[in-house]
């Protein structure tokens, strides 16, 4: 669906005016939404392979213990707490980009790929969380 969006309006969806400054300080709702979409997935998706990365580390590291679980059931209980972590530990930053003003999604380079928050916020919420999960992965 985002894909048929941006096809049919794409310069429309980015610029909320013909004016470049007023563009920057106005970003439009598809920006924001774009925003929110890459910034929650990409921390996601880096939680969910640290989780798997965590799992299978403790599986051969541990293998009587990780049995163990499995026959006691425990793995339900393991999954389902790394799919709660995985969903609702990049909530804060997201939430943040879109409150704060300083620190909102928009445009930081031409042509527009894609709208992230501003430097800082998105080196602490998104580059460092990344960098550090694959470093302990």
């Amino acid at each position: 669906i985002l894909l048929i969006i941006t096809a049919i309006d794409r310069d429309g969806l980015y610029c909320s005016s013909v004016s470049l400054l007023e563009t920057l300080e106005n970003p439009t709702s598809f920006c924001k939404f774009s925003g929110v979409v890459f910034h929650y997935t990409i921390v996601n998706m880096a939680l969910w392979w640290f989780f798997h990365v965590a799992i299978f580390f403790h599986k051969v590291l541990f293998p009587f213990q990780a049995n163990r679980f499995e026959k006691l059931g425990r793995n339900k209980y393991i999954f389902a707490t790394v799919s709660i972590l995985s969903i609702l530990l990049p909530l804060p930053a997201v939430i943040i980009c879109l409150t704060v003003d300083k620190f909102k999604y928009n445009i930081h380079r031409f042509p527009t790929t894609l709208c992230s928050s501003n430097g800082d916020m998105w080196f602490y919420s998104t580059t460092l969380p990344i960098d550090v999960l694959f470093a302990a992965g």
